[in-house]
């Protein structure tokens, strides 16, 4: 049995990009087998003396698994 991970990001309609994903390796013989959405928080530095500094951000992460035989 061979696997994929599809990965995918965040898009202003991620319903509609996941069901992209889903239809496009379809058709190639790939079942879904589950997805994962996750948004995870990236600490921000203050730098030196305020040189480099850098906010916190919010990375968005998204996987497709399939499977096929």
């Amino acid at each position: 049995m061979k696997y994929k991970v599809i990965p995918f990001s965040q898009t202003k309609n991620i319903n509609q990009e996941l069901q992209d994903i889903l239809d496009i390796n379809g058709v190639d013989g790939w079942e879904y087998v589950s997805h994962n959405y996750s948004h995870y928080l990236r600490p921000g530095t203050s730098g030196c003396f305020g040189i480099g500094s850098r906010p916190d951000e919010i990375w968005h992460v998204g996987h497709v698994v399939f499977k096929k035989n």
